[in-house]
């Protein structure tokens, strides 16, 4: 790993200290903006010292369901190990999370925690950190750009493409179909869980022998009402189809819904996503929603927490090969699902 700076945040105890209470306090980080504090009078209390705890910045390409829930889960865990954590949402901007980045490496945050927007972006990302300590996690990165740099922790998105390969290759297999035709919805293109989960599915239902039949394919970007428009259009072609997966969970739910507002009473084929939100859970549980591939997101984010903690406690990182660490991904249908709802 790189050489640590001396954190901006230490700088600034020793110097209240020194100053014994002069001035007023500095005004907290507010990234929702916020009136200023008044001028403190001359009577007032001495300011106390300034927090010591290190500060970790999440920077995040966006908000969905499973990102939120990230988000919760990793401030969460960061927070148990006495950190302050400060979480910046780049709203899908590859710029904006590069600026993020950069913002926070001035302003002396310890260690930057960064799900990409694009993996693209990763070099660009590890540049604007300087000499700050850059993690990446759960959406993927550039592997080439890390060593020395950087590691990535997080699923192998191809991972969740190839357990819904298994799960509808052994659908077909056990209804004695050689041959299907699939709705997919694809998250945005050119992310790499896109990519990753699409070429994984692809390839799996390849080598499983069985022949697919792409009768509609199309992005939702991630976002479950943009699935819904695009397959209750879809049903307006009056095409036939025998299976829909979706690169997310929120796609799925999407479709259900398009299902659903055309009348339908029963889910008649299987639906399958990615992420195993609880919206995605619960569909699975009343039947509605066939599998979904759970990225482990509790798993993911307690051994985050552990690595931003041993990164900044000066220890090594354990079980990461060329930087990577995977977390594995996990299959989940009705006949496993009562374990992972809340």
């Amino acid at each position: 790993m790189r050489k640590r700076l001396l954190s901006l945040g230490l700088v600034c105890t020793m110097l209240f200290a020194a100053l014994a209470g002069c001035g007023s306090e500095p005004a907290a980080q507010d990234t929702g903006g916020g009136a200023d504090k008044p001028a403190q009078s001359d009577t007032a209390k001495p300011a106390e010292p300034a927090s010591t705890a290190k500060r970790v910045a999440v920077c995040l390409p966006l908000r969905d369901q499973f990102i939120t829930t990230c988000e919760t889960l990793t401030k969460k865990a960061l927070e148990g190990k006495g950190y302050e954590v400060t979480v910046f949402d780049a709203n899908g901007d590859v710029s904006a999370q590069l600026s993020q980045v950069s913002a926070c490496a001035a302003d002396g945050y310890d260690l930057i925690l960064v799900m990409v927007n694009q993996i693209d972006s990763t070099a660009e990302l590890i540049d604007a950190a300087g000499d700050t300590e850059i993690v990446f996690y759960q959406r993927g990165a550039d592997y080439d750009a890390l060593p020395g740099k950087s590691v990535y922790i997080g699923c192998d998105q191809a991972d969740c493409g190839d357990l819904q390969a298994k799960y509808l290759a052994d659908y077909c297999k056990g209804k004695g179909m050689s041959e299907i035709d699939v709705v997919l919805f694809l998250g945005t293109l050119g992310n790499d869980p896109t990519v990753r989960r699409t070429d994984a599915f692809k390839k799996g239902m390849d080598e499983a022998g069985i022949k697919v039949n792409y009768v509609f394919e199309d992005t939702a970007d991630w976002v479950r009402e943009k699935s819904m428009d695009k397959f209750t259009q879809f049903l307006g072609t009056g095409k036939s189809y025998d299976a829909i997966v979706c690169n997310n969970d929120d796609m799925a739910l999407g479709c259900i819904e398009a299902l659903v507002s055309q009348g339908a009473s029963k889910i008649e084929v299987p639906i399958l996503g990615v992420d195993a939100t609880e919206g995605g859970l619960l569909a699975i549980k009343d039947g509605t929603m066939a599998f979904t591939a759970s990225q482990n997101a509790e798993g993911l984010c307690e051994a985050t927490a552990g690595v931003v903690d041993d990164i900044l406690n000066g220890r090594e990182p354990e079980g990461f090969t060329d930087c990577v660490r995977y977390i594995p991904a996990i299959g989940i249908d009705q006949a496993n699902v009562g374990k992972y709802l809340p």
